[in-house]
């Protein structure tokens, strides 16, 4: 760490890039712990976001290079009711609504508030898909099963262009 002199002309200490008025490397420790509790917390439903995203954005070109499905895919249809379908449509778009909604406030809050943000977050969520009629688990199959199914899959989309 380098120090540095601010405008009382002190000598400060860049810690986790950011200059502070003490020397405790244990500030900064637990600030990166902090940090990276909020990544573990975000990980999943960022992830679950960017790939419902890259999905949403690739059934086009998916439709174009799927093969005609085999035997195999064929013996396991997908039951899922309309209705069902039309709950995984409205909560996905309103989960991608307030999964934009709260990484944006997470990017410009502090720190020490980035855990219950991100808390609210995930009941938000929660709540949009129960909201709709569905368990999250449900919600989080249906989504599988149309990763996986291009007929489920172009169903979700169809509901979802519609609205």
């Amino acid at each position: 760490m380098s120090a540095l002199r601010d405008a009382a002309g002190t000598a400060s200490r860049r810690c986790c890039s950011r200059l502070v008025n003490h020397p405790s490397t244990e500030r900064c420790n637990r600030m990166k712990e902090k940090d990276m509790q909020v990544l573990r917390i975000w990980a999943r439903p960022l992830a679950a976001a960017v790939l419902s995203a890259a999905w949403i954005a690739s059934v086009p070109l998916a439709n174009a290079q799927t093969p005609a499905p085999n035997a195999q895919t064929q013996a396991q249809p997908s039951n899922i009711p309309d209705q069902k379908l039309d709950a995984a449509a409205a909560a996905v778009e309103q989960v991608s609504t307030i999964k934009q909604s709260y990484q944006e406030k997470l990017t410009s809050a502090p720190p020490g508030e980035k855990e219950r943000i991100t808390g609210e977050a995930n009941d938000a969520m929660a709540r949009a898909v129960t909201d709709q009629g569905l368990s999250v688990e449900e919600y989080n199959l249906i989504i599988k099963v149309a990763q996986n199914d291009p007929q489920i899959r172009q169903k979700i989309l169809q509901r979802v262009k519609t609205k």
